[in-house]
């Protein structure tokens, strides 16, 4: 969750999740309920939290494509060995 998001009741927005975010903290400013120096931390936070999030979903991607290549490698294996196995069991 995003820092300014955090714990508050959000009507349906469309758009990203950080650009939903960028736009509270904005109105957030130009309402003067924030100072700048506080939304470019909050900015500055709300880009932190994403780049985890991105970072983790494209350490998953990787996984899966690892475990892809070894099935396939796996499949491909089998596929080779079968047709021995069954001559060798005539």
């Amino acid at each position: 969750m995003y820092p300014r998001a955090a714990g508050r009741v959000r009507r349906e927005k469309k758009g990203a999740p950080e650009d939903i975010a960028f736009a509270e903290v904005l109105g957030a400013l130009m309402r003067g309920q924030t100072s700048a120096a506080e939304a470019v931390q909050e900015y500055a936070a709300i880009c932190r939290a994403r780049a985890r999030e991105l970072r983790g979903a494209a350490a998953g991607q990787l996984q899966r494509a690892a475990r892809y290549l070894a099935l396939r490698d796996e499949v491909h294996n089998a596929q080779c060995c079968f047709p021995f196995h069954l001559m060798k069991q005539r």
